[in-house]
């Protein structure tokens, strides 16, 4: 019997996995029980070796919270477009409801590029009603959420207008309703004629008109997002209010995990004031690196994070060594 029909509800938490991510994972998942007390985590996958399901496994056991594992078939992928850094399993949450024991009627997804900074109740309490999915909008189309609606079209799904497809609240037993097995949304995904933004694309396309839209501050705030098209969404945002950190969409593609920076580090390397073609290039920002150590903090609590660390320090060194280079031929210029 699914927990949310009894007395005590649980948090249903969907990540889908590949070995790239497998231990980005266990510190999402971490991060997630430091705030919610009660959860399940199901781990929807084509591609796990076996040391990286125990290692999700014996986490989960250690930290008294159930796991379990979903096994997809990858030819229900094929076909679909993939590109670096993207792999065809980010498509598996638009195949998810299928997988999913009948009994989970609703689910939280969540990418493995995100942590959890508090509670997720509210957020998942929200009676979804009829709707497919809640999502979080990007901030530029919430105040259009109306307009868009009513005037949504192929080409709004291909410039992923409607909701980043980071964070989505899925209503499971309607899409059960509207795609009742993989044949039927293989059929459809393959009639659309969507090859833009990967599974975002796609699920704008099938869901915009069938979801609720919120403003994506507290449950999908996404810092590069904000520095790079509204950087004055800042100064109304305060952290502690929110709840889920998406480390998505940052200036130059790199994560908590590749590069994180001692403040002495950010003394020297943050390319300040005058110098603004060099942050972008190499995107040594201090309000990024703040945000990284968010992540650093959670995984120092976690199985992973030596092997982690050192991998982390390794990159930094090439890094820096790159800048070093680079700046001593400007200085010659």
């Amino acid at each position: 019997m699914d927990k949310n029909k009894r007395g005590k509800q649980s948090l249903n938490i969907l990540i889908t996995v590949n070995s790239a991510f497998a231990r980005q994972s266990v510190v999402l998942i971490k991060s997630i029980l430091c705030h919610n007390p009660d959860v399940r985590i199901y781990v929807l996958y084509c591609d796990l070796k076996e040391n990286e399901i125990l290692l999700l496994k014996d986490f989960c056991m250690a930290e008294g919270t159930e796991i379990t594992f979903l096994k997809a078939e990858k030819d229900i992928l094929s076909g679909l477009r993939t590109a670096e850094p993207f792999s065809c399993e980010v498509y598996l949450r638009l195949f998810a409801h299928l997988y999913l024991p009948e009994d989970v009627e609703k689910i939280l997804y969540l990418d493995t590029d995100i942590i959890c900074n508090g509670s997720l109740k509210d957020f998942y309490d929200t009676d979804l009603k009829e709707y497919s999915l809640l999502a979080c909008a990007r901030d530029d189309a919430f105040c259009n959420a109306d307009f868009l609606r009513e005037n949504w079209d192929k080409k709004d799904a291909l410039r992923g207008k409607y909701f980043n497809s980071g964070v989505l609240l899925l209503n499971c037993k309607k899409m059960r309703a509207i795609f009742p097995d993989t044949e039927c949304l293989q059929k459809f995904i393959q009639s659309a004629g969507i090859d833009y933004l990967f599974d975002q694309g796609l699920l704008n396309y099938i869901y915009a008109k069938n979801s609720i839209l919120i403003t994506s501050s507290v449950y999908n705030f996404r810092l590069g997002y904000y520095l790079k098209n509204c950087p004055d969404v800042l100064g109304n945002i305060r952290m502690d209010d929110v709840k889920l950190i998406h480390y998505s969409g940052e200036i130059t593609p790199y994560k908590p995990w590749d590069l994180c920076f001692t403040d002495d580090e950010i003394e020297k390397y943050e390319l300040t004031a005058g110098n603004a073609e060099y942050q972008v290039l190499f995107s040594v920002r201090r309000e990024i690196n703040e945000n990284a150590k968010i992540w650093w903090e959670y995984a120092a609590n976690t199985p992973v994070y030596e092997e982690l660390l050192s991998e982390m320090t390794v990159k930094k060194e090439w890094f820096k060594r790159g800048i070093s280079g680079f700046l001593k031929r400007l200085s010659v210029l």
